[in-house]
């Protein structure tokens, strides 16, 4: 298989994973199992992102990490934001730093299980099961850090690899990923507000043009692949209706994207193009929402545009996901 294909789909499968535990763990809170499930579920994580190869486990860890983070944002409170954004600061130094910021977040987190909040009935196990859940994935992960399986990919950024981009800083890498996560929160905020003040057809024309303007910033390479990010992000605009087919249609967003970074930007234009239509079926909105597809087909029309325009241009590359880097961690100097 072509190994563009090969990477697009271990970046799916993490999608899916994460997706999947997330289901998962709605239906033991249905079923009130959450303490009894839990180590099973942490072992199963672990075994299901094992084999991908060292480094795309990095990435899905710094992904689970982000979505440990998230586990008390629907409570709304300013603390569990501050704690969010802490979360993706941590899985960017896990990936590009040191693979320790993801155990130090994940053997952190049980202590903050533990902080009283108000959660809905089904989840008042929540706090003990993210203990014995978090707990062995964080000694998994420092441990095996310890044993150097993962290298932080700003450890071989000179080696000229796809996730090496202009400024070989670990740190400036780092913060290029906390930029483009600002950019996602920003629009989707800026989707919500303008809901909210009835503006949402003449917001999202300038909204695109912004976001176009903003991630040309972070470099080529890393720009291709905050655009992956937000073209997953778009597909999972109707998922939450909870329909199959809206489901269907987010997880080929995700294969799309995937395509996109590993393959051609092509595939990213279309991506954009093809939601077009797809808005235009129908959805089960609320009465704020009604103008939503008209918004996202002005929100999606230029980006699709400047993604043919910029692939004619041959402007991106493609990068690579291999699935386990046998270099070692210190080569020998010729004399």
């Amino acid at each position: 298989m072509d190994q563009s294909f090969k990477s697009a789909l271990k970046a799916v499968y993490i999608v899916f994973v994460l997706v999947m535990a997330s289901y998962a763990i709605g239906l033991a809170a249905e079923g009130n199992m959450l303490i009894p499930a839990a180590i099973p579920f942490a072992a199963g994580i672990i075994l299901l992102v094992r084999f991908l190869g060292s480094k795309p486990e990095l990435l899905a860890w710094a992904g689970f990490t982000v979505w440990l983070g998230s586990t008390y944002i629907a409570s709304g409170t300013w603390l569990e934001y501050v704690l969010f954004a802490t979360y993706v600061i941590l899985a960017a130094l896990g990936i590009f730093k040191s693979p320790y910021f993801l155990a130090i977040a994940w053997l952190f987190h049980p202590a903050w299980d533990f902080i009283p909040r108000e959660l809905p009935e089904p989840y008042q196990d929540l706090p003990m099961a993210c203990v014995l859940f978090d707990t062995p994935i964080g000694l998994y992960l420092l441990g095996f850090t310890w044993a150097q399986r993962w290298r932080s990919f700003g450890e071989v950024a000179s080696s000229g690899a796809w996730y090496s981009f202009k400024d070989t800083s670990a740190l400036a890498q780092v913060g290029k990923s906390i930029y483009v996560a600002m950019l996602l929160i920003l629009v989707s905020f800026a989707a919500a507000l303008s809901v909210e003040s009835g503006l949402l057809v003449r917001a999202a024309l300038p909204c695109a043009i912004l976001l176009i303007l903003g991630l040309r910033l972070v470099g080529n390479r890393a720009e291709l692949i905050a655009w992956a990010i937000f073209t997953g992000w778009l597909g999972m605009t109707y998922a939450h209706t909870g329909g199959a087919m809206a489901i269907a249609v987010f997880f080929v967003s995700v294969i799309i994207a995937a395509l996109g970074v590993f393959k051609s930007p092509y595939y990213l234009a279309f991506a954009w193009l093809a939601s077009i239509p797809w808005n235009f079926m129908p959805h089960d909105l609320p009465e704020a929402y009604s103008q939503l597809p008209v918004a996202l087909t002005l929100f999606a029309l230029p980006v699709a545009l400047y993604f043919f325009w910029t692939s004619k241009q041959s402007y991106w590359d493609q990068p690579n996901m291999s699935g386990q880097d046998n270099r070692p961690l210190s080569p020998k100097k010729t004399p």
